[in-house]
């Protein structure tokens, strides 16, 4: 009979096998003896692992916790960057900045004006009209013959400077105020419209030409002699 690649009823499986049921037993046996303590083997481990865990975990606690405890908070508050009034920095930007960088930000912020002590006086861009109005300051004892000024001891132009306006008292009579026709803006301007200065230095620039003129003469008088 034909059982479908199957052994027939009448023999048994482990003839067929070539092992005895009680050798098949023991061997199921021993297997699951083994897996069972394979598996207590496991569990075990995993209880060492997570209790090793759990007692590292609780060390480091304790010694983080010591730690901040040890911790000068105030000490590190002043060199921190953050600080709790961040929010009233005026510039963000230097917080970045390492100490050197913000030395060399601050030298330059100082050279900026002349100090505390001279009212923080500034130091303005000097403009072609600028340096004009400081050369006629240096140059104001030749301006004004009735006048007579202390020597400048300045031989350059000054670097820190101001340019004021000169405001008229209202207890001044109108005719006595400058209005904004007859004020310059500066004070080239106002030379060349004052007749009285023009006169005197249409003259002025004469004499330096007779004198030039002397001079040549001299030179020349001389130079024929020789010859």
């Amino acid at each position: 009979d034909d059982y479908g690649g199957l052994p027939p009823p009448s023999k048994d499986i482990f003839e067929i096998l070539g092992a005895s049921p009680a050798t098949a037993t023991s061997s199921k046996s021993q297997r699951s003896t083994t897996e069972l303590l394979f598996r207590e083997d496991l569990n075990a481990s995993k209880e060492s692992t997570l209790l090793q865990k759990a007692r590292y975990s609780s060390r480091m606690d304790a010694t983080s916790v010591q730690e901040l405890a040890l911790t000068d908070v105030d000490a590190h508050m002043k060199t921190a960057v953050v600080t709790p009034a961040i929010e009233k920095q005026k510039n963000l930007a230097t917080l970045s900045m390492t100490d050197r960088q913000r030395k060399e930000l601050d030298r330059k912020e100082r050279a900026k004006t002349k100090g505390s002590n001279w009212f923080n006086l500034a130091a303005p861009e000097l403009t072609e009209e600028t340096k004009n109005e400081l050369e006629l300051i240096r140059m104001r004892s030749v301006l004004d013959p009735k006048r007579f000024y202390k020597r400048s001891e300045m031989k350059t132009l000054p670097k820190y400077f101001q340019i004021g306006k000169v405001v008229d008292s209202p207890l001044d009579y109108y005719n006595e105020r400058g209005t904004k026709k007859t004020k310059a803006k500066t004070l080239v301007d106002e030379l060349l419209e004052d007749a009285e200065f023009q006169r005197y230095n249409k003259r002025k620039y004469a004499e330096a030409l007779e004198k030039r003129k002397k001079k040549a003469y001299v030179k020349a008088t001389m130079k024929m002699k020789k010859l």
